[in-house]
């Protein structure tokens, strides 16, 4: 079993959706800081709770991609990976566009649209079941 479960972890860093990932907690690492740097907000307390949620995030991939692997389920890897670069690949766009960096207006204005959906659509599901204790 052990066996099993080391040569999963060593196969994980030959996924080459792993290793966008990794690029882009990197990106987003380096966007947050820059971000902070330029609003003149840079704060250790804020920067180490987002370094903690990046390390949550690749603790996270690694137990799922070890676990799908074991259940012979790794069609679903790729789904889980996207799902996290989809979401680094906001965040980048969000502190790139906080920073003041030229960005073409439509494509802006289609991202502004595109993450005020998402936000309000996972707040609404959140919010449903907020006062719902039975």
């Amino acid at each position: 079993m052990l066996t099993i479960i080391l040569a999963i972890l060593q196969s994980i860093p030959q996924n080459p959706l792993f290793i966008v990932l990794l690029a882009a907690i990197g990106l987003d690492v380096f966007t947050g800081f820059s971000k902070a740097v330029v609003l003149k907000k840079l704060s250790s307390s804020i920067g180490l709770g987002g370094l903690m949620k990046h390390a949550n995030v690749l603790i996270l991939n690694v137990v799922v991609y070890t676990i799908l692997s074991m259940m012979n389920l790794t069609v679903g890897i790729p789904f889980v990976l996207g799902f996290y670069i989809f979401t680094y690949a906001v965040s980048i766009t969000e502190n790139y566009l906080e920073c003041g960096f030229p960005f073409p207006k439509s494509a802006k204005d289609l991202f502004i649209k595109l993450r005020d959906f998402t936000d309000d659509s996972i707040g609404n599901l959140g919010n449903k079941y907020k006062g719902d204790k039975k």
